[in-house]
């Protein structure tokens, strides 16, 4: 049913900015239920309100509440891209960015958004510090489907200092994004303790 309403939004308003954004968030919003889903919890929908829990360096805490239950998520947003992928690299509303959901359990996931959608032969990587990852692509997000990798991660940003990801697209463009992470310690111990 959803792939129907993702099919029936782009015919009616296939140049809508908002469509875009609109169908963006819903990809997402897919890809974390199904997620959820395997994992045996209840998946979400529309979110309601929205409030900042803390501040550290690059790192926003956030929560939300989705149907009645409270969601929290870190954003970090790139504080470089270099590359030449077509897409304004001035504006600040479209950076790219880290999204980092907290699922409880002490089990959190990764994704990475990009300004540019990721096509089929796109690939993704991820460095941190001496680590290099290749994650899946979706729209224009890269994320791992093992909980495992994401685990992985998950302690290397503890302790590390910067992540830089490589997105290269369908029409062999590509761009890099670097991301500060430090104090994100600070961060992850608000998520454990704000959404238990």
């Amino acid at each position: 049913m959803i792939i129907n309403i993702i099919n029936f939004l782009q015919k009616v308003s296939r140049d809508s900015i908002f469509c875009e954004k609109f169908l963006n968030l819903l990809g997402l919003i897919i890809a974390v239920s199904a997620f959820i889903f395997t994992t045996g919890s209840e998946s979400f929908a529309a979110v309601e309100q929205k409030q900042i829990l803390l501040k550290k360096n690059q790192w926003t805490a956030l929560s939300s509440l989705a149907n009645g239950k409270k969601i929290c998520y870190a954003i970090n947003y790139s504080y470089e891209t270099i590359g030449n992928a077509a897409f304004d690299k001035t504006d600040k509303t479209k950076k790219s960015y880290i999204d980092i959901d907290y699922l409880g359990k002490n089990t959190f996931k990764l994704s990475i958004h990009f300004q540019k959608t990721l096509g089929t032969n796109s690939r993704v990587f991820l460095n941190i510090d001496d680590e290099q990852f290749e994650l899946e692509t979706y729209k224009n997000f890269g994320f791992f489907k093992n909980n495992e990798y994401d685990a992985r991660i998950l302690s290397l940003i503890k302790n590390g200092q910067k992540i830089i990801a490589r997105a290269t697209y369908s029409d062999n463009s590509y761009s890099v994004e670097t991301f500060d992470i430090t104090r994100f310690n600070d961060i992850s111990t608000k998520l454990l303790s704000s959404c238990k």
